[in-house]
């Protein structure tokens, strides 16, 4: 399919099109091709990131954060996309303060945020239970994903965050028993219990797509 440089959401298309089914240079490729058009789009190269961040490519993921952050230093999608490809490399120190400075700059409105800094502190030798209070207190405790916040404040356990998941939506439920599976594997690898992690990073494996973080993390977890 040949396009005319201006048509910059049809690259962007096409480029998730092929990372949905698994061609990621390809994808990577049509990225490139909206960046040579927009060169001073921060929004591109975080999405050329989370291209690279889906393939593995953690290194190069954070260069293209690093420069649309280099456009936008306030892009607050850009610190948190650069905050979980550093937590995936274990460099949790600038996790957390990427995560953080995203969370100021704009307020967690799910909760998935603060479990993330959460879980990024806690690799950093820290205690993010105070934070994670502070910053979940406005979720609905009935709504998803209160259940996995609960389950790092020890209110819950894996098999109840599990069974919580009743979603009738097959597309939701799936993306919900995905994130489920891989926060249950994180608690475990707090606790150091690598035996019940390593089944629950196999079962994110089996349940996600490859093209979400949480694959990501889980191929990157069981190496």
């Amino acid at each position: 399919m040949e396009l005319e440089p201006k048509f910059i959401f049809s690259y962007i298309s096409r480029a998730f099109i092929k990372a949905e089914a698994g061609d990621h240079n390809g994808a990577i490729a049509d990225i490139n091709l909206a960046i040579q058009d927009q060169p001073d789009s921060d929004w591109l190269y975080v999405l050329r990131g989370q291209l690279r961040k889906r393939a593995g490519d953690l290194d190069n993921a954070v260069q293209d954060y690093d420069r649309a952050l280099y456009i936008k230093p306030t892009s607050a999608r850009a610190l948190y996309a650069r905050g979980i490809a550093n937590y995936l490399k274990g460099e949790y120190r600038l996790a957390v303060a990427d995560i953080e400075s995203s969370i100021i700059l704009e307020p967690d409105k799910q909760g998935y945020k603060s479990v993330m800094l959460y879980l990024a502190t806690i690799g950093n030798g820290g205690d993010g239970t105070s934070d994670l209070v502070n910053n979940t207190r406005h979720i609905d405790a009935a709504a998803w994903p209160a259940p996995i916040v609960s389950l790092f404040l020890e209110k819950s356990t894996p098999h109840e965050l599990i069974s919580s998941i009743q979603e009738q939506n097959p597309y939701k439920r799936r993306a919900r028993v995905c994130a489920a599976n891989y926060f249950v594997s994180q608690r475990y690898l707090l606790r150091g219990e690598k035996t019940q992690a390593t089944y629950f990073l196999r079962e994110t494996i089996r349940h996600c797509p490859r093209s979400t973080i949480q694959y990501v993390g889980a191929v990157s977890d069981l190496k």
